[in-house]
């Protein structure tokens, strides 16, 4: 994937990458010819009341990482590197010439 895709525009690209993952995931991972028979899995079923509680300790554990992450993303966003950041997108020759390092 990786040839055709530098000659490509970038919109034609990530087309053609999610095109060849869903044919991976529908044809090639399903076949034993990729992983072998004995590389399957099987999962037996669980009582409903642990699926709840399986369902519901997944949810509290992504609800964390995405409050997480978010609180992450506004303290740097608040820090000097934000606004160095903010300021590099904005005009990097201005930057430049206040005399803060672009690289």
């Amino acid at each position: 994937m990786g040839v055709p895709a530098i000659r490509s525009p970038v919109s034609t690209s990530r087309i053609a990458t999610f095109g060849f993952a869903i044919v991976m995931q529908q044809v090639g991972y399903l076949t034993p010819f990729m992983f072998g028979q004995q590389q399957r899995i099987e999962v037996r079923g669980h009582r409903s009341r642990d699926r709840l509680h399986l369902r519901a300790s997944y949810y509290y554990l992504c609800l964390i990482v995405a409050v997480l992450s978010a609180l992450v993303v506004l303290v740097v966003r608040r820090s000097r590197l934000g606004s160095s950041l903010r300021a590099m997108s904005d005009s990097p020759v201005a930057l430049d010439a206040h005399g803060a390092n672009t690289t």
